[in-house]
């Protein structure tokens, strides 16, 4: 009977460990592939799209054996293991985090005389790009951050008419690293274009561009970067051999233009330069007239037309009245507004429901939508188009003040939306700790965001007062919601997004391959709910019962039972499964109980508290049957590891799991535990049911130590496991001190 049961443990336990790889590794297909355009127009860039189906992997060094292995070659080590260990396809951009993606493409051997570039945009977190390789020399750079960014790659790291692998290495950002306990790990990935780039010999850079208009001398300037190849004949150090043209057009009407020459730098890069464009007054935008006008920019030599870029480009100038209130274009703006959170943000964007959602905020009188760490350019190219506002946050949440970004960070996350008017304001820093270094860091970025406006988010208000600035601009989060004199921003509601997407004309991008799998995703942080947990408890609860009442018809085992065969065997076979199935089903209910007040813990219960605990919600969406299982598992090893490291201290050191089912004839009790479990289900307080399951094993304490001393037991032994778990536990709080105290500071309530 010992032998089959541990047989059934053990098998139980492997195909537990199997089916959570299963899980945790999600299937081929299950990421849901991000809609994401442009509006920007480089007509003479050849481009050839990565986005699509990649490959997720675990290391770069596999990732390259796999990519670069040919038909025929040998599969490696572990060839009956290929099922798990076989890599997944994922899209790309999408929502779904990866640690190493690769892609096989080809490009055409024309690129062979052109400098070629990687866009690639929306990284959450750091991402170091390899190609044709897996080392050193084959990373062709490194980017972090929500924008979108261009690596350069010289044109003979190419194999041209042959397979070229690109691979993606995704690790946490600087900023991640410094928030308390770490960033989100399992949101690595990227959200934004995957392009390569054929460019001409001199080109224009559509990323990092800004526009200020200045209205006291009538002017608009631009800073626009430009590069060229080392050789290029038609940018040298003679003004006039190569220049920049732009016009700014409304309809058919040419509001502004203006050219300059561009003078040749160190290196072929020429650094980024004003554009002056000379013209009529400009109207500014606004969410009740979003105005925007087409920029046309072409770079010219002798020859001719060297490269052009088209955008369309918008003006807008926010600022802060004496009162806290907002000022929009010289014009009082009373903010009402939605926040979205990262989840929220990116269904609508996987929907491409953008553009229909905004919509449908400003039909009910929203003009700002707050996005919680969450940044992505095309939903400020939408926002531009629709006529809303936009406040967004900056990836600095829960950071020490001596681990702030410095002003050269600071200009680099403050450089996405230069561009675009309808960015009014930034929250550059949230739940942060008081001092003179946070004092700095703020004013350091009020400096570099002008003109738009920066925040910070307190949880409590004592904080705000503490250390936070006086100028109105300090926010306390209150009832899940930010007030302050400039308006209100509330959370949003999921109804809205759900019509949304499913009103959206599409579900991907155009022209990629869709997702596999088109199951609905939840937007909502509240507690997930065991739909079926109001049967399973009841039931069992009464296979305990009637355990137990067969349990009442069977003399107790002796302890000789323990270490002889003698007995008949079908009587023993009898009690010893009797036993085994009341320590089963008592480890159940235990490990339930434990699933149901795991599963009360909430994803996010306030929208803006930074969350950097993302394993809860990716445990929490497993199986609810793995869970339970899992747990009940864990206990039940607990259990026997408990009792084979007291099994010494025992006549001839019986076996664990004959001690116990020898010791659970005394737990004529697990029913009672089993009707708390339903108790809980139905609604109940959930202590209770813990009381139930705990109160028997408390006053039955002296007791069973007194069996424990008759059989001669070493003290010790029993003790080892909860020591153990507590020792860990002080150990685990004593290195993480600081950042418990940290997280005290800020999320304490105010007394």
């Amino acid at each position: 009977m010992f032998k089959r049961a541990t047989a059934g443990l053990i098998v139980l336990s492997l195909l537990v460990c199997g089916i959570w790889i299963y899980f945790w590794h999600k299937p081929p297909g299950t990421g849901k592939g991000y809609f994401v355009s442009y509006p920007v127009r480089q007509p003479l860039h050849a481009v050839c799209d990565l986005s699509g189906l990649w490959t997720s992997y675990a290391s770069v060094s596999e990732a390259w054996q796999r990519e670069s292995r040919k038909p025929g070659d040998a599969q490696g080590l572990l060839p009956s293991l290929s099922f798990v260990l076989e890599p997944r396809q994922i899209l790309l951009p999408s929502d779904e985090g990866f640690a190493v993606a690769a892609k096989s493409f080809q490009i055409q051997s024309e690129w062979s005389a052109k400098r070629v570039t990687l866009t690639i945009g929306g990284i959450r977190g750091r991402a170091e790009v390899y190609l044709n390789g897996a080392d050193a020399a084959h990373k062709i750079g490194v980017v972090e951050g929500a924008g979108t960014y261009s690596l350069s790659i010289e044109s003979a790291r190419f194999l041209y008419g042959q397979e070229n692998i690109l691979i993606i290495h995704m690790t946490q950002s600087a900023a991640m690293d410094k928030q308390i306990w770490g960033g989100r790990h399992e949101q690595l990935g990227v959200t934004g274009a995957l392009l390569l780039e054929a460019l001409p010999e001199g080109s224009l850079s559509r990323h990092g561009m800004s526009a200020e208009y200045r209205a006291e001398t009538q002017e608009i300037v631009l800073a626009v970067e430009v590069s060229c190849a080392q050789e290029q004949a038609g940018v040298g150090d003679i003004p006039g051999e190569c220049w920049l043209e732009g016009e700014l057009i409304r309809g058919r009407t040419v509001e502004a233009k203006g050219n300059v020459p561009v003078r040749r730098e160190g290196g072929g890069m020429c650094v980024s330069l004003p554009l002056t464009l000379q013209g009529q007054q400009i109207e500014m935008w606004s969410p009740e007239k979003p105005v925007l006008y087409d920029l046309t920019l072409f770079l010219k030599n002798s020859q001719g037309v060297v490269d052009s870029l088209q955008m369309p480009l918008g003006f807008a100038r926010p600022g802060l009245a004496r009162d806290g209130g907002w000022v929009l274009n010289g014009e009082a703006m009373a903010v009402r507004g939605v926040a979205l959170t990262q989840e929220q943000a990116a269904v609508l964007q996987s929907a491409n429901a953008i553009e229909i959602y905004l919509g449908i905020q400003k039909e009910q009188g929203f003009n700002v939508v707050y996005l919680i760490e969450y940044i992505n350019e095309y939903w400020l190219d939408a926002a531009d188009l629709t006529g809303i506002g936009l406040w967004c946050e900056l990836p600095v949440a829960m950071t020490a003040s001596d681990k702030l970004p410095g002003d050269q960070d600071l200009e680099a996350m403050l450089s996405l939306g230069r561009r675009h008017p309808s960015l009014l304001a930034w929250t550059v820093l949230k739940g942060g700790e008081t001092g003179n270094g946070t004092s700095e860091y703020l004013d350091a970025a009020a400096r570099l965001a002008v003109p738009r406006l920066t925040y910070d988010i307190a949880y409590r208000a004592s904080a705000a007062a503490s250390g936070g600035r006086q100028d109105f601009r300090t926010l306390v989060v209150t009832a899940n919601r930010l007030t302050g004199p400039w308006g209100e921003i509330t959370a949003a509601a999921d109804e809205d997004i759900r019509a949304a997407a499913a009103n959206s004309e599409e579900a991907v991008n155009p022209g990629q391959p869709q997702s596999l799998d088109h199951e609905s995703r939840t937007t909502n942080h509240e507690p997930r709910p065991w739909t079926w947990e109001k049967v399973a408890a009841p039931l069992c609860f009464v296979f305990l019962l009637f355990v137990e009442a067969a349990n009442l018809r069977v003399r107790e085992l002796s302890y000789t039972y323990l270490m002889t065969e003698k007995h008949l065997k079908r009587w023993t076979d009898a009690v010893g499964w009797m036993r085994f199935m009341t320590f089963a089903g008592g480890m159940a209910v235990a490990a339930a109980l434990c699933l149901h007040a795991f599963l009360l813990i909430p994803g996010r219960g306030n929208p803006w508290l930074a969350y950097p605990w993302g394993f809860v919600e990716r445990v929490q969406s497993m199986p609810l049957v793995l869970l339970w299982l899992t747990l009940g598992l864990v206990f039940v090893g607990m259990r026997l590891l408990q009792l084979g490291l007291a099994s010494p201290g025992f006549r001839h050191s019986p076996d664990a799991l004959k001690m116990v089912c020898w010791i659970e004839q005394r737990c004529n009790w697990r029913w009672i535990a089993a009707l708390g479990w339903v108790w809980a289900s139905w609604g109940g307080v959930l202590w209770v049911a813990f009381a139930l399951y705990l109160a028997p094993v408390l006053v039955s304490l002296p007791t069973r130590w007194k069996a424990y001393r008759r059989v001669q037991v070493k003290r010790g032994f029993m003790w080892i496991l909860p020591v153990g778990i507590v020792v860990g536990v002080t150990v685990f709080l004593l290195v993480h001190v600081r950042e418990l105290i940290y997280v005290w500071k800020v999320l304490a309530v105010d007394s």
